[in-house]
C-alpha cells in the first residue's frame, strides 16, 4: 500500500468515486468489507454474483487503504494540521457521494464519529468545520437525492443510517442538532451558512432529523421563512432544505413513513406550512411562519429531545 500524502487524499477519493459501481451486489460489498454474501444461494445466481464481485473487487479493495489514511489524519491523538484534516474530510465527502462510497464511510464508526464531531461538535478551524459539513451532506445523500430530493436515492442500509443518527446526536453533546445548525445559520459567514444548509438538506431526508427540524423553532422558522436570507446562493439553499423537508413530510402525510414520526410530520399545520414555503420558491414574497406553528414547535421541542436520544435508526 502506498503512503498517501494529505493533498493526495481527495484525488484518490475522486478516482474511486468515478470507478465505484452505483449499486454493487451485496455479496461484492460484503466481500470487500471482509464478509460473505452467499448464504446458500442458487448455484447459478451465486456464480453470477461471484463473477461480478471479482470484476469490482480491485476497485473496492482500494477503498480501505484510503479510509485508513483518512483515519490516521483525523485521529485526535495525532497532530495533523487543519489543512490536512480538511483534505481528509474532502476525501470522505467525495467518496460518500455514491451509495457504495457512503456505505464504506458510514460503516466505519471511528470515521463517522470524527466526521460528525468536526461538523457539529467542538469548534475546530473554520475550514475544518465547513469541510466536515459538506462531507456529512454528501455521505447523507445530497448529491444522490438530486433536484427531486429523492429519499429513496439518499437513504442507506439501516446499519449505516443508525450509525449516522447516533453520531450526529453524540457530536452535539447536550445540545440538539437543530440548535447547533440554527446557530450556524445565524453567523454572518456565507460559506458556513451554505455548508450548514447543505447538511440540513441532506439530513432532512430522514424522518428523525425532519422531526428535529420542525420541533426546533429557530431552525424551523428560518427554513420556512422566504425572507430569512439575502443573496441567491443562501436563498436557493434555504429552499433546497425546505424541499428536502417536504419530501419527508409528504411521505409521512401519505402514511408511507415510520409510524413513530407520522404524528409530528403529518400534522396538518406542518404539512401546509412546508408545502406553502416550497411552492413560494427561493424568493417567495410570503414567509412560512405563523404564530400557531411556532408555538406548536416549541411545545414539541422538549418531548422530541428526550425521545430521540433513545430512538431507533429509522429513516
Amino acid at each position: 500500500e502506498p503512503n498517501l500524502s494529505d493533498a493526495a487524499l481527495p484525488l484518490v477519493a475522486a478516482i474511486l468515486h468515478r470507478t465505484l459501481p452505483e449499486a454493487p451486489p451485496t455479496a461484492a460489498l460484503a466481500a470487500a468489507l471482509g464478509g460473505c454474501g452467499c448464504n446458500g444461494a442458487d448455484a447459478n445466481v451465486e456464480h453470477a454474483a461471484a463473477a461480478t464481485a471479482a470484476g469490482i473487487q480491485p476497485i473496492l479493495a482500494a477503498a480501505p487503504a484510503l479510509l485508513t489514511a483518512v483515519r490516521a489524519v483525523l485521529d485526535d491523538r495525532g497532530n495533523a494540521s487543519a489543512a490536512a484534516e480538511a483534505c481528509g474530510l474532502d476525501a470522505l465527502g467525495t467518496l460518500g457521494q455514491s451509495a457504495v462510497g457512503a456505505q464504506l464511510v458510514l460503516s466505519d464508526e471511528m470515521l463517522t464519529q470524527a466526521l460528525c464531531e468536526r461538523a457539529l461538535g467542538r469548534s475546530p478551524h473554520p475550514e475544518v468545520r465547513m469541510a466536515a459539513l459538506h462531507a456529512v451532506a454528501s455521505a447523507a445523500g445530497l448529491e444522490r437525492a438530486g433536484a427531486e430530493r429523492s429519499r429513496e436515492a439518499a437513504l442507506l442500509p439501516p446499519q449505516c443510517e443508525e450509525g449516522l443518527r447516533r453520531c450526529v446526536y453524540g457530536a452535539c453533546g447536550l445540545r440538539r442538532p437543530g440548535e447547533v445548525l440554527a446557530g450556524m445559520l445565524q453567523q454572518p459567514f456565507l460559506e458556513l451558512k451554505l455548508a450548514a444548509y447543505r447538511c440540513i438538506a441532506a439530513l432532512s431526508l430522514r424522518s428523525w432529523f425532519a422531526v428535529e427540524l420542525v420541533t426546533t423553532a429557530d431552525l424551523y422558522d428560518r427554513i420556512t421563512d422566504s425572507t430569512s436570507e439575502n443573496g441567491a446562493a443562501a436563498c436557493n439553499w434555504r429552499h433546497a432544505a425546505a424541499a428536502a423537508l417536504w419530501s419527508t413530510v409528504s411521505a409521512a402525510a401519505a402514511a408511507a413513513d415510520d409510524a413513530a414520526f407520522i404524528a409530528t410530520l403529518a400534522a396538518p399545520i406542518t404539512v401546509e406550512r412546508v408545502r406553502a414555503v416550497v411552492r413560494a420558491g427561493p424568493y417567495g414574497a410570503e414567509g412560512g411562519g405563523t404564530a400557531a406553528a411556532t408555538a406548536e414547535a416549541s411545545r414539541m421541542h422538549g418531548e422530541h429531545f428526550v425521545a430521540s436520544r433513545g430512538a431507533g435508526g429509522s429513516a
